[in-house]
C-alpha cells in the first residue's frame, strides 16, 4: 500500500511537472484572450516523448489552438517513474 501511495506521488508530481512546462513553453498569439483554452490529447510514452498531440477541444480560434500544439511539440520530458504509456 505504502509502495503504492509513494508511485501515485512521483506520478502526480510527474505529471505536474509536465502542465508546468506546457505552460511555461506556451506563447499566447499577441492579442487574443486570456480566457480562451482547448482540449489536447496526446501520448506520453515511457521515455517521456509526446507524441499523436491533436485538437480535441478547439478554443475556436484556429492561430490559438496552433500554439498549442505548438508547445507540445517543444517540452521534454524526462522518462517516466512508472514506464508506462498513457
Amino acid at each position: 500500500k505504502a509502495l503504492r501511495a509513494a508511485e501515485r506521488d512521483r506520478m502526480e508530481a510527474y505529471f505536474a511537472m509536465l502542465i508546468s512546462r506546457l505552460r511555461d513553453s506556451h506563447e499566447k498569439p499577441a492579442g487574443l484572450s486570456d480566457l480562451l483554452n482547448a482540449e489536447v490529447q496526446f501520448t506520453l510514452g515511457p521515455t517521456g516523448a509526446i507524441s499523436g498531440a491533436r485538437i480535441s477541444r478547439s478554443s475556436g480560434n484556429a492561430e490559438f489552438d496552433r500554439s498549442v500544439l505548438e508547445a507540445f511539440a517543444r517540452v521534454r520530458m524526462p522518462t517516466r517513474p512508472d514506464g508506462k504509456t498513457s
